[in-house]
């Protein structure tokens, strides 16, 4: 992206022209999002030539440590000034709607969701789910939960697919972030007749360059920090939590420590493992896919006052171990409970699968 090119700056005055415009006569403005957007996170494309792991490739338990980019973030903010404007995305990383968008077409669905096959209940996790044999929320059912995000060729979901119908209808302006335009329905619905204006920003060309009103050759972050500054506005950080419990259960002669998520099936996506200190050897705790939980138990005699547990956090979320004490001493809860925190305030990309890094977001952890 080089700013300086004469042709890019043009196009940019003309677009802020548009944008001026638009918010004079509080006209809609929609973006559509593909692979290109989540590329600074660490996600890679799936038509881009220089091709990393895409989103559908990593390990699940890795996800997580994918947040949401300036232009996810930029798009939130936006919308938070602007509640007309909407997003459709052939995305289901879930990065629209973790970095806070509410009006969010996510017509592959997404990988934080899990609907209940009994109950028909659907629910929206904050980290990702995995593990299989996992059953539904409430109490009363027993129903096996299901993910919502489908892979490319399978069938797109009514629902979102409906929404991102009706979104487009309503919109002025589009603004196409990031798509090499070849996905199926996503690449008609910028171009549906009402929509006046559309606007593709991508790096390379596409087959739909011919029916926009103008193709910007930027990447994504690059386009949306120069379409901040006509806003006035800056998105907000992301702060990443992941609440998390250790309890120790005592029995007449053996000890159980269990290390579970403070939601429930929701797994503690951020530890890499677990170590208790006991008559001063290190015992690790080992993962159970079937509880969500990591898991020991030792022989002990009834005389323990305390247990030192260390908790180590997966490298691709960058922050240091901590140190935990379970207080086993009579009228205790047996229990110490602590929330992992990430601040990220600049655009990030995580070693993942790295991608076009543009500035890191190591703020703080706790």
């Amino acid at each position: 992206d080089n700013m300086g090119d004469s042709e890019t700056e043009k196009q940019m005055k003309k677009i802020e022209h548009i944008i001026e415009r638009a918010l004079r006569k509080n006209k809609v403005v929609g973006f559509y999002s593909g692979a290109g957007i989540s590329a600074s996170a660490g996600v890679g494309t799936f038509r881009g030539k220089t091709q990393l792991k895409s989103l559908l490739h990593l390990r699940e338990d890795l996800l997580d440590a994918v947040v949401p980019t300036y232009s996810h973030r930029a798009i939130a903010k936006l919308e938070q000034l602007h509640p007309s404007y909407f997003t459709v995305t052939s995305n289901h990383d879930g990065l629209h709607i973790r970095s806070g968008s509410k009006r969010v077409a996510e017509i592959f669905g997404n990988a934080y969701v899990e609907n209940c096959l009994k109950c028909k209940k659907q629910f929206r996790r904050g980290s990702v789910p995995y593990g299989l044999g996992r059953v539904c929320d409430d109490a009363g059912c027993d129903g096996r939960l299901k993910k919502a995000g489908v892979r490319y060729g399978q069938q797109i979901p009514q629902e979102p697919l409906d929404l991102a119908i009706e979104f487009a209808k309503t919109c002025d302006i589009a603004i196409v972030l990031g798509s090499s335009m070849m996905t199926g329905v996503f690449n008609e619905l910028p171009f549906v007749e009402n929509t006046k204006k559309s606007i593709l920003v991508n790096p390379s060309k596409s087959p739909c360059d011919s029916q926009a009103t103008m193709c910007v050759r930027m990447k994504c972050d690059s386009f949306m920090k120069r379409l901040m500054q006509f806003y006035g506005v800056e998105p907000e950080p992301f702060v990443f939590t992941q609440p998390f419990e250790v309890r120790a259960m005592v029995g007449e002669e053996n000890t159980k420590v269990v290390l579970q998520s403070g939601r429930l099936n929701e797994p503690p996506t951020c530890i890499e493992e677990v170590e208790v200190e006991v008559s001063g050897l290190n015992k690790e705790l080992d993962w159970s896919n079937k509880s969500q939980q990591y898991v020991t138990e030792f022989r002990s005699n009834g005389s323990l006052t305390s247990i030192p547990v260390k908790v180590v956090f997966k490298p691709e979320f960058d922050s240091p171990s901590i140190s935990l004490n379970l207080n086993l001493e009579q009228g205790a809860e047996n229990v110490v409970s602590h929330t992992f925190t990430r601040h990220y305030k600049e655009i990030h990309s995580t070693n993942v699968g790295e991608v076009g890094k543009e500035g890191e977001g190591k703020e703080e952890s706790s």
